[in-house]
């Protein structure tokens, strides 16, 4: 179905490299399939708030997890390094052709920011040279298939490079979705008639269960190799649980495999700073993409943990 798919929106990816998605909520359901490659995740990527000329709240989630595969995750991190190298090698240009042009002169200072910023140059050119080699053939972008330009109290906006997983992500927020753009609106269109001509589905089930055992899940759970996949796993099964004493030991579960790096991060700090990190947490805990009972419990809990620091922004 994705080769189909892919077909019929041929013509629109020659006119756009990305499709804008916006959804009403601070909360997204995520296809389980890689946004480059659309093979089964295997891995996770941090997704890094971009700013853009629209205005988003204050409390915005500075970063979003998505599911990836670990080939596409090597080449994104390899075009990141070159972008980066080379941003280096350029502000060392700058701050070596200043220091000349004071020193000696302004020609060496110039010589010297134009010879470091052609060799920045080179060096990028040849590190996605080496990321764009770690391509599958399905792979759509060397770089992020995905950006993340956060919540601006209205609404979450993201950007895909895929068309496939454009639609399939539309698909599952479909409820949610604000201003669906003729593009977008190609692309569902698209992925319709292409559901059509090949009703099977693109990619493997990654989470097929279907209990409404709690046991069941929690052991499920445990066993997925990613917090996104964990994520996604939870909020499935509290769609389908519906005992509220079930549904509780599937959030306790779940509040603990999502504390227990953070807390061991803690260990070795002093009550002040145990307290501020805390706090700071709990922001991005309130910002980011979880199950809203998961959120109430992740807070409740870290207020335990913070009230048991006491008087800790006075004393240490």
């Amino acid at each position: 179905m994705a080769c189909a798919l892919l077909t019929l929106v041929r013509g629109a990816r020659r006119h756009m490299n990305t499709v804008v998605v916006e959804v009403c909520s601070r909360r997204f359901v995520l296809p389980l399939e890689c946004p480059c490659c659309g093979a089964p995740p295997d891995a996770e990527l941090i997704v890094p708030f971009r700013a853009s000329r629209r205005e988003m709240a204050e409390d915005t989630a500075r970063e979003a997890l998505f599911p990836y595969c670990r080939r596409c995750i090597e080449h994104v991190d390899h075009w990141d390094a070159g972008s980066m190298t080379a941003a280096a090698i350029t502000l060392l240009g700058i701050a070596a052709g200043a220091l000349l042009g004071w020193s000696v002169g302004l020609v060496a200072g110039m010589l010297v920011f134009v010879l470091l910023a052609i060799v920045g140059h080179l060096v990028r050119a040849q590190i996605h040279a080496r990321a764009a080699t770690q391509c599958g053939r399905s792979c759509v972008s060397t770089k992020r298939a995905v950006e993340y330009y956060g919540w601006s109290g209205s609404t979450t906006t993201l950007c895909f490079t895929s068309p496939s997983y454009t639609a399939r992500f539309a698909e599952h927020n479909s409820a949610d979705l604000v201003s669906v753009a003729p593009a977008l609106r190609r692309l569902l269109e698209a992925n319709v008639e292409a559901r059509r001509r090949v009703p099977t589905p693109a990619v493997a089930a990654v989470i097929p269960l279907s209990s409404s055992d709690p046991a069941a899940w929690i052991e499920h759970i445990e066993r997925l190799p990613t917090r996104v996949l964990r994520r996604v796993a939870a909020t499935r099964a509290l769609a389908l649980v519906t005992s509220q004493a079930e549904r509780e030991r599937i959030v306790a579960a779940a509040c603990r495999w999502e504390l227990a790096p953070f807390f061991e991060r803690l260990e070795h700090t002093s009550r002040r700073q145990r307290r501020a990190r805390i706090e700071r947490f709990a922001e991005q805990v309130s910002a980011d993409n979880l199950p809203p009972a998961l959120v109430g419990a992740m807070l409740a809990q870290l207020g335990v943990e913070a009230d048991a620091c006491g008087g800790a922004k006075q004393g240490t």
